[in-house]
């Protein structure tokens, strides 16, 4: 009797195991899957602006266009359009952006993690994108062109004759939704044109001159929201010394910081010209000097970080005084 008791006895014990390890198992299968990968995504934004720049919101039932804000948070149905001496720059995602020159139209069709679809209705557009895996989809559709793009940088012109693209470099599929089996592939630095009834046309060089315009405005687009862009602080030539006629102009960036509960990115910026070493090292130093000036004016040094581009990002020609002027200055970034 007393061994059958102890036999009963291990039965249960063997059974209660089973079912803790049973349920030890699922827990284990639960948090695997909790581990899986989740694919979110930043809102959409304007990162900076210059004149008009209009938003219109129909995903909202907003169908009055509104003023554009640097910061403003851009939804799927949202549709943007440039004046006459407009410009707007936009974060589509952490790789994904687009500036829209003056009488431009755009809207934003798709925006999921993988899927995007750009409408372009007129105006010119520069797009450089790199997809952030490889099932990711991202699609430019005008009246006359659909074009696939695999991570690039690419520029559309688009009005009533029909679409302009030219490319810059990756690889882009572009086809006529009219004859969607006419397709053409546009790769490293050409380009082709597509009219209302007619197939791209077969791909030909950009002239280099025109690359070289391109990468400029490139270089121009925004990544971060842009508190303030100066060309007034000024410095001894070849020198982080700050000019003192440049103190009012640091007097009212500390006076706007102060407004505003924000951490700001002081990007210096030189024209390329001599050694690129000493370029970047130049620019990092006069970052330096102005931020240890808002030091000096109240400003919490944690608010504030640093960076030099030295003349690695132009948006002037380093051949003309002109160009070299607006190759130097200081831009003051929001970074959180």
């Amino acid at each position: 009797m007393k061994n059958r008791i102890v036999f009963i006895i291990v039965l249960i014990l063997i059974a209660f195991g089973a079912v803790i390890s049973t349920v030890l198992v699922l827990q284990a299968q639960e948090v695997l899957v909790l581990r899986s990968p989740i694919l979110t995504r930043d809102p959409s934004l304007f990162t900076y602006l210059e004149g008009q720049v209009e938003v219109r919101s129909s995903s909202a039932g907003m169908e009055e266009w509104k003023d554009a804000e640097i910061g403003m948070k851009l939804r799927e149905g949202d549709v943007i359009r440039t004046g006459i001496d407009g410009l707007a720059d936009i974060r589509i995602y952490e790789d994904g952006l687009m500036r829209l020159l003056s009488n431009t139209e755009i809207s934003l069709d798709d925006a999921t993690m993988r899927h995007q679809t750009i409408g372009i209705s007129r105006g010119t557009l520069f797009a450089k994108f790199r997809l952030l895996f490889d099932s990711q989809e991202l699609k430019f559709v005008t009246p006359d062109a659909i074009a696939a793009v695999r991570g690039t940088e690419l520029v559309f012109r688009v009005d009533s004759s029909g679409t302009e693209i030219d490319a810059l470099s990756g690889i882009t599929e572009i086809s006529n939704p009219a004859l969607p089996e006419d397709r053409i592939l546009l790769a490293f630095q050409s380009t082709t044109r597509i009219r209302a009834s007619s197939a791209p046309t077969d791909p030909a060089d950009l002239p280099s001159g025109q690359v070289t315009s391109y990468s400029r405005v490139f270089n121009g687009i925004h990544k971060e929201e842009v508190f303030l862009i100066s060309q007034d602080i000024n410095f001894q030539a070849d020198s982080a010394a700050i000019l003192e006629e440049s103190l009012v102009e640091l007097d009212e960036v500390a006076r706007l910081l102060k407004l505003r509960r924000i951490n700001i990115l002081i990007a210096g910026h030189t024209a390329d010209v001599g050694n690129t070493s000493a370029q970047f090292r130049l620019s990092e130093q006069r970052a330096a000097a102005i931020r240890e000036e808002l030091i000096a004016r109240g400003i919490n040094p944690k608010r504030l970080s640093i960076v030099g581009y030295g003349g690695s990002k132009p948006l002037g020609d380093n051949k003309t005084s002109e160009g070299r002027a607006a190759n130097r200055r200081v831009e003051f970034l929001v970074i959180d």
